[in-house]
């Protein structure tokens, strides 16, 4: 049992490509956590893709789709991978607290998984299931692809927020990574994608980490973390190790207050 991630790889994703130059702070905040940093970010149209600068380009339709970044990111940083511990995922506007991250081990997957969520394709309805092509349907398209049918037999599917997760070394595989490729080849929508592909890998869910997180909705999701008092509230005295969203390219300040709260 392994709880420092200074051998695991931080991935960092990019919603909007006009924001990568918050990646200094992101450097700034994790860097001395873990073994190596790696951002990925979207674009605005497939023929934007591709490495530059070190900042790999996917075109994920504005984040709908943003599994398809594991693929491309699998075939160029397999070597990394196989010298670490695992991989950490965040969407950049999650904010992960360092101050808590020795709570959880490398050995077990970080993810909240739903055991009431967790039900047979047909008996899954509303929210993101009946969304247009991108639901069920898209899943229903993705059963019948021969390299699907070959590789995988997923008896159950869920969906849930998954902006953040964990997976050791262990899950970082060919196959995990082809599952990857066919949601996003079918465009499952990703917050169906990414919940099932983590059951399919791993169905024992005492091989689960749980967190405690403060995702916000709601006409002020946006502004809530832009005071201090609530920020420090939220991570240091309610010990969330999760908090969305964090708009610090609309409140600069905020970046300056999480390296005060954190390191």
């Amino acid at each position: 049992m392994i709880n420092s991630f200074k051998n695991v790889i931080l991935l960092i994703y990019f919603n909007h490509k006009h924001l990568i130059y918050l990646k200094e702070f992101y450097i700034k905040l994790y860097g001395n956590f873990f073994k190596k940093i790696i951002f990925i970010s979207n674009c605005n149209n497939p023929q934007e893709q591709g490495l530059v600068n070190e900042m790999l380009y996917i075109y994920t339709q504005n984040g709908d789709l943003t599994h398809r970044i594991f693929s491309p990111f699998y075939q160029i940083y397999k070597s990394d991978l196989e010298t670490s511990d695992g991989l950490m995922f965040a969407i950049d506007d999650c904010i992960l607290n360092i101050k808590l991250l020795n709570n959880y081990t490398t050995d077990k997957i970080i993810f909240n998984m739903f055991p009431s969520e967790i039900k047979t394709l047909e008996k899954h309805s509303g929210w993101q299931w009946d969304r247009p092509y991108e639901g069920k349907d898209a899943i229903y398209r993705m059963l019948e692809d021969k390299e699907y049918y070959t590789n995988y037999h997923i008896k159950k599917f869920t969906g849930c927020f998954s902006d953040r997760f964990y997976l050791p070394k262990k899950y970082l595989n060919d196959k995990t990574f082809l599952l990857f490729h066919l949601c996003a080849k079918h465009s499952v929508y990703f917050e169906l994608s990414l919940p099932t592909i983590i059951l399919t890998i791993e169905e024992d869910l005492e091989m689960y980490q749980s967190i405690k997180e403060e995702v916000l909705w709601g006409e002020d999701r946006n502004t809530r973390f832009s005071n201090k008092d609530y920020l420090k509230q939220s991570l240091i005295d309610n010990k969330n190790f999760v908090i969305h969203p964090v708009r610090s390219h609309m409140y600069p300040e905020i970046n300056k207050w999480l390296l005060e709260l954190l390191l």
